[in-house]
């Protein structure tokens, strides 16, 4: 298991359950250990959402 499988999870929650986990970003969390611990500058876009109003 890797240590960044639970901002996939935090994604899916979101997209599951939008009511509930309103007030997570995953996005923002990846960014954050993305910084901290990773050599490489960070890039956002490694989540897509469809927009279900449309």
């Amino acid at each position: 298991m890797t240590l960044l499988r639970f901002i996939v999870i935090q994604q899916m929650a979101k997209w599951f359950h939008p009511d509930l986990f309103a007030d997570l970003d995953p996005d923002e969390t990846f960014h954050q250990l993305h910084d901290r611990f990773l050599p490489i500058n960070y890039q956002p876009g490694y989540f897509a959402s469809l927009d279900a109003a449309k």
